[in-house]
């Protein structure tokens, strides 16, 4: 058996969501952002801030169709 001291990955999924309906400033941040995390939210009033909460309301692990793991660090 192996000891690890430090264990850093990096897990992405991909979730569809169907036929949903979006308050307008929702759909206006969410229609300019490709990306985002949680990095990116420093402003409460950011239009990042609003798809971050928006998308972390709805989007769930579980409902992820495709996982992908990556070791960044192993030691």
């Amino acid at each position: 058996m192996k000891k690890i001291k430090e264990l850093n990955v990096s897990v992405t999924y991909e979730v569809t969501l169907c036929d949903i309906e979006v308050p307008d400033e929702v759909y206006e941040a969410l229609e300019n952002i490709d990306e985002i995390s949680t990095q990116d939210c420093f402003s409460s009033e950011s239009k990042e801030t609003t798809a971050l909460d928006w998308l972390s309301t709805h989007v769930r692990e579980k409902d992820g169709l495709e996982w992908n793991y990556s070791i960044n660090n192993l030691e």
